[in-house]
């Protein structure tokens, strides 16, 4: 594999250096911005101040410069700033925003495809299917404005660390600390350098793979051993050999528009990880996600549906690491979506099913729940949207839905830990009013 990786490498820096210097460079100044009112009655546990009526806003920067070489090779660098305001109902940095570097990658594409090199997205996420929806931004592939909190603190530590809600929007498992939300895209391992080749398209089809050395995601605090394998999925940087597949088929027949896809991506333990410990609960192998996605279009009407599944093993040990269970904690996303288009107006809905699965682990004292209990989470969507001006879109939605499982009674502050765990759930309702503009 080194020898290939050499091999490419030097064939690509002749190419380069035999065609012109002089080729023009284009250069191009482009992004987004969300802005959105948000209500969101989480139904949280008595005693606990969250702020109904919140603003909430997303956008990002990007720069992209390109030249095509005399050989018809065309090469380019893009950068891509996301800046993310924490405004958001239950957000210990509520006020707050963070600048972050979302994507940053060359690329050089030609009739034989395209190869995209730095921190950018796998083929897995490049070629995944999406659903129709209500509002991209609330119920798409990737959501952006989320207000809904679920009752964070009444979870066990080790499944907060799981899900691994982030920017104080919801939950996600398996997902970055900067990318928790109630999406569905399999983007693992987001911020990491890697290497993607994706081939041109023949009728339709087109196909992708991506190879990173070791994942770019900081661990999340406390994320030190592989004592928790819920902490540890926190602690991102502790996976290597990060391999992505994908491929898609996007066609028409007779006025009937389809699309299908599927990606796969897998990874192996860290050093760290393989390190024997003192006992407790310690990852088996890597993480590991697969994805099927269809869509129908037919006279402005669409219909799509999405499956997700992530898993990691795991297995219990004694102090002289001897295992006495083991199984996979496994997170299951379906989602299927509806909408219609007619010209600058649109409509749609969805349905959103996120179960997670520790078979291993419970909290540390624990009355009514034992090892094996689900988190669900179930989201319905509904909403539209008016095109006022070309890439300005006023939108509005309403969610609504349950965080339901372990420790989530919303009746009762809960303490991780604590004598008073019980299974429950909260229910959440969320409207949002806003405009997506794109530039």
């Amino acid at each position: 594999m080194k020898k290939l990786l050499l091999v490419s490498t030097a064939i690509a820096g002749v190419a380069l250096m035999s065609s012109p210097a002089s080729a023009a460079l284009t250069m191009s100044l482009g992004g987004y911005f969300d802005g959105y009112g948000v209500y969101a009655d989480n139904n949280p546990p008595a005693g606990t101040d969250l702020h109904q009526y919140v603003f909430r806003q997303n956008s990002d920067v990007f720069v992209n410069g390109e030249a095509t070489l005399d050989n018809g090779l065309t090469v380019g660098a893009h950068t891509d700033l996301s800046i993310a305001n924490n405004n958001t109902t239950g957000d210990a940095n509520a006020g707050t925003n963070t600048v972050y570097l979302n994507q940053e990658y060359a690329y050089g594409s030609g009739g034989w495809g395209r190869v995209n090199l730095g921190i950018s997205d796998g083929a897995a996420y490049l070629l995944q299917v999406a659903a129709p929806s209500a509002d991209s931004n609330i119920d798409g592939i990737r959501t952006s404005i989320q207000a809904l909190t679920p009752a964070t603190g009444a979870q066990d530590t080790r499944l907060a660390a799981l899900f691994g809600a982030g920017n104080g929007t919801s939950v996600e498992a398996f997902g970055a600390a900067t990318n928790g939300d109630l999406g569905y895209a399999q983007d693992d391992f987001r911020q990491t350098t890697r290497i993607t080749y994706l081939t041109p398209k023949f009728s339709g089809f087109q196909v992708g793979a991506s190879f990173a050395p070791q994942s770019g995601i900081a661990p999340a605090t406390g994320a030190t051993t592989n004592d928790d394998p819920a902490a540890t999925l926190g602690g991102a940087t502790t996976f290597k050999n990060l391999w992505e597949a994908g491929a898609r088929w996007d066609g028409e027949y007779q006025g009937v528009a389809g699309s299908l896809g599927a990606g796969y991506s897998g990874s192996s333990l860290g050093d760290a990880l393989i390190a024997e410990g003192a006992g407790g609960n310690e990852l088996t192998n890597g993480l590991k996600t697969w994805n099927f996605g269809a869509n129908l279009a037919v006279s402005g009407f669409s219909l799509g549906a999405i499956y997700k599944e992530s898993k990691v093993g795991e297995e219990a040990e004694t102090t002289d690491n001897t295992a006495t269970s083991s199984g996979n904690v496994t997170d299951k996303t379906y989602d299927i979506g509806l909408g219609y288009d007619n010209g600058p107006y649109h409509v749609g809905g969805s349905y959103l099913h996120d179960r997670t699965n520790d078979p291993l682990l419970g909290p540390t004292t624990t009355t009514d729940w034992s090892p094996g209990d689900e988190i669900t989470v179930t989201r319905y969507a509904f909403g539209g949207g008016y095109t006022f001006a070309p890439g300005m879109t006023f939108r509005g939605s309403v969610a609504w839905g349950k965080f339901d499982g372990a420790a989530l009674d919303g009746a009762t502050a809960i303490n991780p830990g604590s004598t008073a765990i019980t299974s429950g759930s909260n229910d959440f309702t969320q409207v949002a009013i806003g405009t997506d503009i794109q530039f």
